[in-house]
């Protein structure tokens, strides 16, 4: 028997590189735009309606993008409100 060991080819390729490729630039949305002008109002409470949005998805998709702002949501009867800290 032979004792060289067969080589298998890897189903994979790792390279080194110098640096990252750059990064796509992040979207931005309505739900951003409302976002930042409600920022630049005054403290209080801002009713918020989209057309043709169903409430749920308006809410989920504000309250992914209100972290670590001076804002909080609120929904009240099928309705939704940003409050400006």
């Amino acid at each position: 028997m032979s004792s060289k060991k067969r080589e298998v080819e890897k189903p994979y390729v790792i390279e080194k590189v110098e640096t990252l490729p750059p990064s796509k630039k992040a979207r931005v949305t309505f739900y951003d735009e409302i976002i930042n002008e409600i920022l630049q109002k005054e403290q209080g409470f801002y009713k918020v309606t989209v057309k043709d949005r169903h409430v749920k998805t308006v809410y989920s998709s504000l309250i992914k993008r209100i972290k670590n702002k001076p804002l909080k949501l609120h929904i009240r009867k099928n309705e939704i409100y940003l409050e400006r800290l």
